[in-house]
């Protein structure tokens, strides 16, 4: 349906993910999930699939369902994916930073750093954030990590010094 046809409601391609996502479900169960011509299916593929569906109808696709699909079926990546679509940055940050995040804690500190950058300028709460996720999982980070975030905050004056020592101040000791 997808290679062939252009046009038809979204509601077609709301199905195909989820249909999906319940075939990425029992791939997890680690039970084994099969085309019809008896091909086994990897969860890597089946993700490429759902987000290369997401990108190729994302003009069409109510972007809101998707992205609560995705919350209750734990599709990390379609999260990500729609929250970028939507510009969601707040709530990619919280993803990113969340206790239970299933994203690696460096790989998390440095999406969250990224996004920052590009929209922190305007909301600076962004980068407390990313300072307090710092020192919360400090010892999963090196140093150099906390120097980056300290000299964009000077940079850019994104912090009173009393707020940064407020903040720092939750961390372990910091030399």
């Amino acid at each position: 349906i997808t290679e062939k046809e252009r046009n038809f409601p979204a509601y077609i391609i709301h199905k195909l993910i989820e249909v999906h996502l319940e075939s990425l479900h029992f791939i997890n169960l680690n039970q084994v999930v099969y085309t019809f011509n008896n091909k086994k299916i990897e969860k890597k593929d089946l993700t490429q699939t759902i987000l290369k569906l997401i990108d190729t109808f994302k003009e069409i696709i109510d972007k809101n369902f998707i992205l609560v699909l995705f919350r209750v079926n734990n599709f990390t990546e379609g999260i990500v994916r729609v929250c970028e679509i939507l510009n969601l940055h707040q709530e990619l940050i919280s993803l990113y930073t969340m206790d239970d995040s299933p994203i690696e804690k460096v790989e998390a500190l440095e999406k969250t750093i990224s996004i920052c950058d590009n929209y922190g300028f305007r909301e600076r709460r962004y980068w407390e954030q990313a300072l307090s996720f710092y020192l919360s999982n400090q010892s999963n980070f090196t140093e150099n990590y906390l120097k980056i975030l300290l000299e964009k905050m000077e940079k850019n004056g994104l912090l009173t010094p009393k707020l940064l020592m407020q903040i720092m101040d939750k961390g372990k000791k910091i030399s």
